[in-house]
């Protein structure tokens, strides 16, 4: 019979091709192609057969046409081709129904040869026996497993459809949060009991995924031959702004899947042991600035040391993890810059009153800073395009300030109110500017007011040549002619200590100059005028000294005026044609001076006259407590150290 087979199944399957339809199957020789389990090739012919009226009922046709149909079945892809396994199934187990029906004991002694496969060894002959029972039960057999299949087959579908949308949720829950954030830190800051209801969605729903998937995995083994045996790839979420959107593909046997889950729980960790709480100290260290303020504007006591207690335990390192620059914190300091404008002026209240004219001006000046540094920051704010900022702190915001519009009008008042701090404190700075830029000096019962050393007045015909922090000089013009003064500069900026001293005498011209110098205790002023250049014979010396005693001059305690000697070789200083163009021929160019030491309470000590050889540019004390006027040199270069004068009469010690 085996010789015979490949012949018989070309000329059946030649019949199928040349005559399909047209010839009628004879069952003997299709079974040839049947029991060699050609079922793709028999199957056409089979149903050929079972469609002739005759063979309705054939038995071993119907019993082919149901194993056709049960392999169809396990070869159908289980999740792909799911609806067709299922209508395979059902078709096979009709086809069993009917098999069963029809096969008896008659047919199977009849045709034992097609159910060879169910045959027994009878236990009494030792022949291998058919009988229509064995078959009918294999047959029962048959049909519970394939119902089982088929049932197992669609609880599998029913799962990984649970599966792919437990996940896919996840994935969609995950982006979610990215379309609403930028950036993970956006999240984190704007995170709420909200979020972290949407974390534990999240989380859960992933968890789904994966137990679903591993009962999934539970009913493929179950299922012989599925055909599937997938392992899910977990992988971290390592970047919020690029990881978790991609898809995954469940029928594939490696599955790489992000891990939304170990994000999620992750995430929710870090928002209730960091971002919440720093929201509740955000509002909270708000809302103690805001009462130190209110105590501040209500109370004289200083508290320094409160608000720097207040900046030391908020130090805004976990708010600068997730923002750089934090809204929040530009408002603190806001709130710090007026707590110091105000700690400062209640400093300052104790010397609101003093005659320390120059001392309260510094204090107002650093007042002024503060206030500028608390406008400088409340202008940047309200320049900035906080409506996103505010996004990202709307519960502090919602808390501290009654939202958007609130903040709106607390950012407007401050400015306003650091413009009116900055107007009240230059008009104070100004009135004591003023009153601290001249000295009032008694003398003999009258003022000599304004005298100024920063700028003139016109209502004394004067000028300051010089000044520094323990004296001012210069000249006066009045009926008599020039007369130097000098007059103490103390913080009060009124005085008895004015001392006035005739010029007349000393050649020094209508536009006299002054340099001057103060003792390290600041008891003793030494005054140098100087005038415009003279001629002078050539045989005068330079700094010749015509030294007068002081007790020739006029002292008194209210003011003190001396008048020098009338040399009588003064004519000798110069001839009446010496100023001109060009030095006539014997005479040389001169530069006179007048050299005064001045105790700032006894008076003048001394006064010399001298001649230098060229401009003064400095007056100081060497550490011999010698004078030491320095001179410009002829070419115009640096100062040199020309003549030495004696701090004790003024004489000339070395040229």
């Amino acid at each position: 019979m085996n010789w015979r087979l490949p012949i018989v199944l070309a000329l059946i399957s030649l019949c199928c091709l040349s005559s399909f339809g047209q010839k009628k199957v004879k069952y003997k020789d299709l079974y040839y192609l049947l029991s060699s389990k050609k079922y793709d090739q028999a199957e056409p012919f089979l149903k050929q057969f079972l469609a002739e009226e005759k063979n309705v009922d054939h038995p071993n046709a119907n019993f082919q046409m149901a194993v056709i149909y049960e392999i169809k079945a396990e070869e159908a892809d289980i999740f792909q081709e799911s609806d067709l396994a299922w209508i395979y199934s059902d078709s096979s187990i009709h086809f069993y129904g009917l098999a069963k029906q029809y096969i008896d004991e008659k047919e199977v002694r009849k045709n034992d040869d097609y159910y060879e496969d169910f045959a027994k060894r009878d236990m009494r002959t030792g022949k291998l026996e058919v009988e229509a029972f064995d078959i009918h039960f294999a047959i029962d057999e048959k049909v519970e497993a394939i119902k089982n299949r088929q049932q197992k087959v669609a609880e599998v579908n029913d799962k990984l459809l649970d599966v792919i949308t437990a996940y896919n949720n996840s994935r969609r829950y995950f982006i979610n949060f990215k379309t609403n954030s930028k950036h993970l830190n956006e999240l984190l800051l704007r995170a709420n009991l909200k979020t972290i209801g949407a974390l534990d969605r999240l989380a859960d729903t992933y968890d789904s995924f994966q137990l679903g998937f591993t009962q999934m995995k539970e009913l493929l083994e179950e299922i012989p031959n599925s055909g599937y045996s997938q392992q899910v790839r977990p992988k971290s979420i390592e970047s919020f702004e690029e990881d978790g959107e991609s898809e995954s593909h469940f029928l594939d046997d490696d599955i790489m899947v992000w891990n939304y889950s170990e994000w999620a729980k992750k995430t929710k960790v870090t928002v209730l042991t960091e971002v919440l709480p720093m929201k509740n100290e955000l509002v909270e260290h708000d809302r103690k600035l805001e009462d130190l303020l209110e105590k501040a504007q209500g109370d004289s006591a200083v508290f320094g040391p409160q608000l720097n207690s207040l900046r030391s335990a908020f130090s805004g390192e976990i708010l600068r993890k997730y923002d750089q620059d934090p809204l929040p914190l530009k408002l603190f300091n806001l709130r710090y810059a007026e707590l110091d404008y105000f700690n400062r002026m209640l400093v300052n209240k104790d010397f609101n009153g003093s005659s320390d004219y120059g001392n309260r001006l510094r204090l107002l000046e650093g007042e002024i800073e503060l206030i500028q540094k608390m406008d400088s920051v409340v202008e940047k704010i309200i320049k900035l395009n906080i409506d996103e900022q505010i996004r990202n702190y709307t519960d502090f915001v919602e808390s501290r300030y009654d939202g958007y519009l609130g903040l709106d009008k607390f950012l407007k008042n401050k400015l306003e109110a650091s413009k009116a701090y900055i107007t009240r404190t230059q008009e104070k700075i100004e009135r004591i500017r003023e009153r601290n830029s001249y000295v009032i000096a008694n003398q003999q019962n009258y003022f000599i007011d304004s005298l100024y050393f920063e700028q003139a007045r016109d209502t004394l015909n004067y000028e300051l040549l010089f000044t520094n922090d323990h004296f001012s000089g210069g000249y006066l013009e009045g009926e008599d002619g020039k007369s130097g003064y000098v007059v103490e500069v103390n913080p009060q900026r009124v005085t008895n200590i004015f001392y006035e001293i005739s010029l007349d005498s000393a050649q020094l011209g209508d536009s006299p100059q002054l340099i001057g110098e103060t003792d390290p205790s600041g008891q003793v002023f030494y005054l140098l005028f100087y005038g415009d250049t003279l001629h002078v014979p050539v045989d005068t010396e330079f700094a010749e000294v015509e030294y007068q005693e002081p007790d020739s001059a006029t002292v008194s305690s209210d003011s003190t005026t001396v008048q020098t000697d009338t040399h009588e070789s003064s004519s000798s200083n110069g001839p009446p044609d010496s100023i001109g163009e060009g030095v006539a021929e014997g005479f040389k160019v001169v530069h006179p001076a007048l050299l005064a030491k001045i105790y700032r309470v006894d008076g003048i000590s001394w006064m010399v006259p001298l001649n230098l050889r060229d401009q003064p540019v400095r007056l100081r004390l060497n550490d011999l407590g010698e004078i030491i006027i320095d001179e410009q040199s002829e070419e115009g270069g640096r100062a040199m150290s020309m003549l030495i004068i004696s701090n004790k009469d003024g004489s000339v010690k070395s040229d």
